[in-house]
């Protein structure tokens, strides 16, 4: 079911499903505690300029969107796309973190921030630890992952924090 939801989502046009995925994500993030001790804002992964383009929108923007709607936090674009990259999904999984380095930059008006970054879909966990790498690099206090879906095929999950500055 979820498969379909992603793909649904992601590759044929169904972005009206953001609404509902996005106030399922907001529930998991209230039931795993992620908004104690204070959570300041949603931060989207941002997808490529292109697969955006091609797409017409971007899914883990619009399911950031909602899930702050949601949880009635701000939703903060502290992420851009700085390089182009294969989709993770060519690349196999051990090349994926060195696919993803240095993909984003923060504008750096995340000094303090406790942040709750969303994204689609989760498989070695590569572009969430480099996603929030980045925020955590630009003075962000925390950082937390919340995602709709996680691929089965992807193996063990990386349990070590992203590295700080």
């Amino acid at each position: 079911m979820a498969r379909r939801l992603v793909h649904a989502l992601k590759f044929r046009g169904h972005d009206i499903l953001a609404a509902r995925a996005g106030a399922l994500m907001a529930a998991a993030a209230r039931a795993g505690g992620l908004l104690e001790p204070g959570l300041d804002a949603v931060v989207p992964v941002p997808s490529t300029p292109r697969r955006n383009r091609d797409r017409g929108y971007d899914p883990g923007a619009l399911l950031a969107a909602e899930t702050a709607r949601s949880l009635g936090r701000p939703l903060r674009r502290l992420l851009a796309r700085v390089r182009e990259a294969p989709p993770q999904s060519t690349v196999p999984a051990a090349a994926r973190h060195r696919n993803v380095r240095g993909a984003f930059a923060s504008p750096g008006r995340t000094r303090g921030l406790r942040l709750l970054l969303v994204d689609d879909v989760m498989t070695t966990g590569a572009t969430a630890f480099e996603a929030a790498r980045t925020l955590l690099e630009a003075g962000a206090s925390s950082v937390d992952l919340l995602v709709l879906a996680r691929t089965p095929e992807a193996g063990p999950l990386q349990t070590e924090s992203p590295e700080r500055p």
